[in-house]
């Protein structure tokens, strides 16, 4: 099946376009060791996509702030309040350095752009604005208009179906490549963003289009054959 030039682009958020380091350095200050935020990260997008799984729904805050207190309680060396400094560190994440030239690269492509994440669009609307990129953006979505997390299908076709465009004339751009099986799975285009450290997973949908940078990914989006 032939792959266009998407006409609407949508992005995963964290990882993907902004940097957590600020996170894990709280963590850090909190007693506990640098993979404890992932330990973290790894726990909340297990239980969302349990309940997704079992067609449940449950608030990405809820799972997040009751994980933090698993994770402290389990490994820092001392007590701390959880919402001391480590929910309000992610009010500090900003976005990765390739970011905004391939955000700009982009939108003189003139392709509609727009955030689809499991975080709440008003924690994702934050670090758009801290990173001077809320303009790239014409929408923000989030799992909890549709009551379902990532990978489900109905995130992306809702995101796709919103911006007015086919789902396989819609791209996701993610560094995780369960989000890019899940867009697969759900007819889009799956654009992958290498990230240091990443393995893509050989059991998983490969994606379409792959690179190191967003700037670099952006350009082999927009030189795909135009529909």
């Amino acid at each position: 099946m032939p792959i266009w030039r998407p006409e609407a682009i949508v992005f995963d958020a964290s990882d993907t376009l902004f940097d957590p380091e600020p996170v894990r350095k709280r963590f850090e200050q909190a007693g506990l060791a640098g993979d404890a935020l992932d330990i973290w990260f790894a726990r909340v997008q297990r239980d969302g996509m349990a309940h997704a799984a079992a067609g449940t729904f449950v608030a990405f805050q809820d799972l997040s702030a009751f994980h933090l207190k698993s994770v402290l309680g389990t490994h820092a060396r001392d007590a701390i309040d959880p919402t001391d400094g480590i929910l309000k560190a992610f009010r500090e994440i900003r976005a990765h350095p390739d970011v905004e030239t391939g955000l700009e690269r982009i939108r003189r492509g003139e392709v509609r752009r727009a955030l689809l994440t499991n975080e709440p669009s008003e924690l994702t609307s934050q670090w758009l604005e801290r990173s001077g990129l809320r303009h790239y953006f014409e929408q923000l979505f989030d799992a909890s208009m549709v009551m379902a997390w990532k990978p489900r299908p109905e995130p992306y076709t809702y995101a796709a179906r919103e911006l007015g465009s086919a789902v396989e004339r819609t791209a996701l751009v993610s560094t995780h490549p369960w989000d890019i099986h899940g867009a697969t799975c759900a007819g889009l285009v799956g654009a992958w963003l290498h990230r240091p450290g990443a393995v893509y997973p050989e059991m998983m949908n490969p994606p379409h289009v792959q690179a190191d940078t967003l700037d670099e990914l952006a350009a082999r989006l927009l030189h795909l054959p135009r529909w």
